[in-house]
């Protein structure tokens, strides 16, 4: 049982300036949504009527009201190895939480937390609802050691065990493949806001462009738009992944990074349910890869259910690195000596090759085919069509060659596979909730099946998919996740 000196006595709430958190926020995005709004229209300041104003000031009022309420109405106390968390406004409600059942522990600083000497607290529960996320918005760090201590927390001596330098970082932000996302947002811009056409710098920019013919002025308007977006991805990456560090914290994991905003991840090792190595096609050439984590209690990042342990390290020295962290866990399919245990390993049949490349040939010759509607010379089609198929082929033919399941270890499943980027999963087999058998009309003309994994978490379900494996395979890793049977649909 806990000790009675710890327990809470009455209710607490959250530090008081979570209301200024509210307000601001609600700010930054008026401000945001006004300047988007003028910029979309010629006459500025007189597009702001009056009757805009005033939405504005009862929504600023709104929010103070709304974070004023939501401080006042969330209390929470530790009672008898328990977590009671009153919270609502119009609609009160009541969550009970039982003290075991917290696992992972997330610490988060913004810039503006600092000047008020408060954190972001956030705390994953077993369960399988997107309410198994505990978020404390403002508490201080006081607060936070003794909340620590209820939870039998305390960090023990810790030893760096992984440090992210500067030089993987800036990698890390030039390989990314989310720079086609911010060039589209970069060319919306260029042509939507008028106030660009009448910049200096952009005339001058244009006019330099006129001096080359049409091949080469598209050429560098493409250059342009991907050095800026580059600098761009860096730029976030550094602000995302600045002085990551990974710490053995006893029997957890403790990951910190954040440049502005300071994230600190904790994951006990007895939750790791999953362990992914993804590799773009950038990347792929140049032999870096980046590893994410899946644990019981859910991923603590805003964009998935995993958390990046490490942004970019060479796949040569992946596994020695992983083994570090991980004695238990066997990495053999990422190892650069190759998987010793040949009986236990399955690949696709060369018979799948047709399954894999047949569909991406229809897709995409089909779209080679429509450029016939296009202005252009019918050598120009035969070239977009011969394009087409041979990128099926070649997409085709990498899939082919990257499906892997390895069923060496019995609590462990390791497979690798691909969609566009390259994924290689580490698995345990206590963390696999279900594995489901299906087949198309072409998979069963070929004796081809398609396996999907779906590993526990908390609030998500993850999923994995391996395609066109043979169904004597598929029979034998049956019997290898026995007692548990396959679900065939």
């Amino acid at each position: 049982m806990m000790n009675m000196s710890s327990l809470d006595q009455k209710y607490r709430r959250l530090h008081p300036s979570i209301i200024i958190f509210g307000i601001i926020r609600k700010l930054v995005a008026i401000v945001i949504l006004s300047i988007i709004y003028l910029l979309l229209h010629q006459n500025y300041m007189s597009s702001l009527s009056s009757i805009a104003k005033t939405i504005l000031a009862i929504s600023i009022v709104f929010s103070l009201m709304r974070s004023y309420l939501f401080w006042k109405n969330f209390t929470y106390i530790f009672e008898d190895d328990l977590l009671i968390i009153n919270s609502g406004m119009l609609f009160k409600s009541s969550r009970v939480i039982a003290l075991h059942q917290i696992r992972n522990i997330d610490l988060r600083v913004s810039l503006l937390q600092r000047l008020f000497g408060v954190v972001e607290l956030r705390m994953d529960a077993e369960g399988g609802e997107k309410e198994s996320l505990l978020k404390f918005a403002a508490v201080t760090r006081n607060e936070v050691e003794r909340i620590k201590s209820l939870l039998r927390y305390q960090e023990k001596e810790n030893s760096i065990v992984w440090k992210q330098f500067l030089t993987p970082i800036f990698v890390y932000g030039i390989t990314t493949l989310k720079v086609g996302y911010v060039s589209s947002f970069l060319m919306f811009c260029y042509f939507q806001f008028d106030f660009l056409d009448n910049s200096s710098f952009v005339l001058q920019v244009e006019e330099w462009l006129r001096t080359f013919d049409m091949p080469q002025r598209i050429g560098a308007i493409a250059a342009i738009f991907m050095l800026v977006s580059w600098m761009i991805s860096v730029f976030f990456a550094l602000f995302r992944f600045y002085r990551l560090r990974v710490y053995i914290t006893g029997d957890s994991l403790q990951i910190k990074k954040g440049l502005v905003n300071t994230h600190t991840t904790t994951i006990k090792m007895k939750d790791l349910a999953a362990i992914r190595v993804e590799e773009n096609i950038l990347r792929q050439l140049f032999g870096l890869c980046t590893v994410y984590l899946d644990s019981i209690s859910g991923g603590n990042e805003d964009e998935s259910n995993s958390t990046i342990l490490i942004p970019l390290i060479r796949k040569k020295i992946l596994s020695r690195t992983l083994q570090t962290y991980f004695p238990t866990w066997d990495f053999t399919l990422i190892s650069p000596i190759g998987n010793p245990a040949d009986k236990n390993l399955f690949r696709s049949p060369k018979r799948s090759m047709l399954s894999f490349c047949i569909l991406k040939c229809m897709l995409l010759g089909g779209c080679g085919l429509l450029t016939i509607q296009l202005p252009i010379p019918p050598s120009y089609v035969s070239l977009m069509l011969l394009l087409s198929v041979s990128i099926s082929l070649i997409w085709g033919s990498l899939q082919y060659k990257d499906v892997v399941i390895n069923t060496f270890q019995r609590n462990q499943l390791s497979f690798s596979t691909r969609f566009i980027n390259k994924t290689t999963v580490f698995m345990g087999r206590h963390c696999i909730q279900q594995m489901v058998y299906r087949q198309n009309f072409i998979q069963s003309h070929n004796h081809l099946c398609t396996i999907m994994f779906t590993v526990r978490t908390s609030a998500f379900k993850t999923r994995y998919k391996v395609k066109h494996i043979d169904e004597k395979n598929a029979s034998i890793i049956n019997a290898w996740f026995s007692p548990a049977k396959m679900t065939d649909l």
